[in-house]
């Protein structure tokens, strides 16, 4: 049984933050209200109220906290109020009765907060093209973000939301290289689609030498653009960022990146030594830009979703000497080759994605070389007997397999520490089990994301072998009854189950009673629009249930399931709704 529903009181350092910004808050409305009133006053008229001289006045009351407290609170605010404008941004809002917009209070309080002690601007989760319009800068009033260069010059992680260039429509080049310049201890930069050439990427390399990861998912940079990462650019030292490199200076350079490592009499920036983490994704960058790279950044370990990242290695395939540090791989292509390129050359991977659409079979045998290797998504177009490959990869504790027509029996048998386990195609009918039913073969498996239909003996296999399961999301069981639910929670009861999500079934008010009572530690029950729950059974439950601490869950915020079904289904003749 769920546990009752508790109120746990605020900390006081929480009560005490969000005093001061309610006071912030109510300092900037009386003086937005003074000011309409100040032509009309005697009093008030005398008084200077303008926004920059209020925001002086309320900056000194933050001045008094000494060093470690001052840091503490400024940064707790900033993530504060930059949350609750990302919150607020994504839903229609009621404009506030008086006072000021949310855009240009959010703005005027970061005016007040932040300075050289704020260690992170985080606006990676806001979502330009959902807000509204009161959401948008009033004249004469900024964006969020730039915000950020001449105040934040300690800053340590510094992100934007992606396609913001797109939706606001502005080249960011000019902001993001006096980011670059002004905050030049940054470590993270997420900038995904707001960088356009390779001048931003200059200005990064030149002023952020201790940068670890770099995101510009989406953006407009090809593989030239990738050296002004590693070859400290023209105009240096004059506090500006390059101009174009000439046709001859880039063909120059080209030349020089393709000589052997080490480059007699060549600097390379510091960024080089650095950098872990140079996402590539969605860019225009292609195999060359992949092999500068690995071969003048030698501690990267990832490229992202890259498609590119194999091609890289490959321009290496002649110089076996070479091992890189990379712990993720994209890779989509029917290349048994380049699969075994990976197992030789990536001995610390421990993250791969394969892909293809070609009907031919991907040797897994050469990623028996690589023990660190623990999660794997294989999409494949064409049915595979993916069972008997994974074998040669025992230790992978997450599995996600995009392949239609596998043998549950034999993934599970092959992979038997599991921990998260997610199939998106429908699995064959059968499963093939070696083992008694008392042997668990899913003994550490603790979430199951299933995106399609099921046989009964597969979901049979799947929740009756693995004790230990949190997250349980389904779509749909085939011929799933209260009486065959019964019977699994009798042979596993669940005790450590979280969440259950099963889109589509026939299981009545019967089997929710049965989940509610058998599982101590659930939390979140759904989704009843597909059970054959009745309304007033639903609510009745809701009542019931209101006391204690369990999400219920009506509705699939996914809108293709029942299509999917019902697809799924029609192709089907044995099996009806």
């Amino acid at each position: 049984m769920p546990l009752l529903r508790s109120q746990t009181p605020s900390s006081l350092e929480e009560l005490c933050l969000l005093a001061v910004i309610k006071c912030l808050e109510t300092d900037l409305i009386l003086c937005e209200v003074a000011k309409g009133l100040q032509a009309s006053s005697l009093l008030l008229r005398r008084r200077d109220l303008s926004m920059s001289k209020i925001s002086e006045e309320l900056r000194d009351y933050m001045a008094f906290l000494p060093g470690t407290l001052s840091e503490m609170v400024r940064q707790r605010i900033t993530n504060k109020v930059l949350k609750k404008y990302t919150r607020m941004s994504q839903q229609e809002t009621p404009p506030p009765p008086l006072g000021l917009p949310p855009h240009t209070m959010t703005v005027r309080l970061l005016e007040i907060v932040l300075d050289d002690e704020v260690r992170t601007f985080d606006l990676s989760e806001f979502q330009p093209l959902l807000r509204t319009v009161q959401y948008r800068p009033q004249p004469g009033v900024p964006e969020v973000w730039e915000l950020v260069p001449g105040r934040c010059r300690g800053l340590r992680k510094f992100a934007l939301p992606p396609f913001l260039t797109s939706t606001v429509g502005i080249r960011m080049n000019g902001f993001l290289k006096s980011v670059a310049y002004q905050c030049n201890k940054l470590t993270e930069i997420v900038l995904k689609d707001a960088v356009y050439d390779g001048k931003v990427l200059a200005a990064i390399a030149r002023h952020c030498p201790s940068v670890r990861l770099l995101d510009i998912t989406g953006s407009n940079v090809s593989c030239m653009d990738i050296l002004y990462l590693v070859f400290p650019g023209t105009g240096e030292g004059t506090g500006e960022a390059p101009h174009a490199m000439q046709s001859d200076e880039m063909a120059r350079l080209k030349r020089l990146a393709m000589q052997p490592v080490p480059i007699p009499n060549q600097a390379y920036n510091a960024l080089c030594g650095t950098i872990r983490d140079l996402i590539l994704t969605n860019t225009k960058v292609r195999a060359l830009g992949a092999y500068f790279v690995l071969k003048f950044m030698p501690n990267i370990t990832s490229l992202g979703d890259f498609v590119f990242a194999t091609a890289g290695l490959k321009k290496f395939w002649h110089e076996s000497k070479f091992k890189f540090s990379l712990k993720q791989i994209f890779y989509r292509g029917p290349s048994c080759e380049k699969v075994k390129l990976i197992g030789a050359t990536c001995p610390d991977l421990e993250t791969l994605h394969l892909g293809s659409d070609d009907a031919k079979r991907l040797n897994f045998k050469h990623l028996s070389k690589l023990p660190k290797l623990h999660r794997l998504t294989v999409e494949l177009a064409h049915a595979v007997d993916i069972g008997p490959e994974l074998a040669h990869l025992s230790q992978l504790t997450q599995l996600q397999l995009q392949v239609p027509n596998v043998d549950v029996g034999l993934v599970v048998e092959s992979c038997p520490l599991l921990q998260k386990l997610v199939l998106t195609l429908e699995p064959q009918k059968t499963v093939t089990v070696t083992h008694d039913k008392e042997h668990l073969v899913l003994a550490h498996l603790q979430e199951l994301q299933l995106e399609c239909q099921i046989s009964l003996d597969a979901a049979a296999l799947l929740l009756t072998r693995a004790p230990r399961l949190k997250v349980v999301k389904l779509v749909r069981v085939k011929k799933l009854t209260d009486r065959i639910l019964a019977e699994w929670l009798h042979t596993n009861p669940f005790e450590h189950l979280e969440t259950w999500l099963l889109g589509y079934s026939n299981l009545t008010i019967t089997s929710v009673s049965l989940l509610l009572s058998r599982c101590p530690k659930l939390s979140t029950l759904g989704r009843l629009s597909g059970w054959d729950v009745r309304s007033w059974e639903s609510r009745r439950l809701q009542r019931a249930w209101h006391n204690y601490q369990l999400n219920l869950v009506h509705f699939s915020h996914k809108q293709n399931d029942v299509s999917q079904i019902m697809d799924a289904t029609a192709s089907s003749d044995e099996d009806v709704l």
